[in-house]
């Protein structure tokens, strides 16, 4: 089952990168050297690293309260509308986050 770790130190260990990682990967940002992430998501009864594939890609859920903006290095905006939205927000703050157009990173 997938666990809730606070720490953000211990992010590098907790997820587990291995159902991230392998391919085919999508969602890909060449604009920060984000190669993606795997297409597949789902629990497979074979092989057995697969099995419990969904409860480890669970990692996307861990931010619970808020997460620093100081780790934020952009911002994938599902449409160009939402981008130009978005970048308007930015523009109003102190921060200077990229904004990118990325329907691909949404399933």
């Amino acid at each position: 089952m997938p666990t809730l770790e606070h720490d953000l130190k211990k992010l590098a260990k907790h997820v587990h990168w291995e159902v991230f990682d392998e391919s085919p990967l999508v969602a890909k940002i060449p604009e920060i050297g984000y190669d993606g992430v795997c297409r597949y998501f789902k629990n497979l009864a074979s092989p057995p690293e697969r099995q419990n594939r969904s409860q480890k890609r669970m990692a996307e859920f861990l931010v619970k309260g808020a997460v620093p903006l100081s780790h934020v290095v952009c911002i994938a905006a599902k449409t160009p509308e939402m981008q130009h939205s978005l970048q308007q927000m930015m523009d109003a703050s102190a921060w200077n986050i990229p904004i990118y157009a990325k329907p691909g990173c949404y399933f």
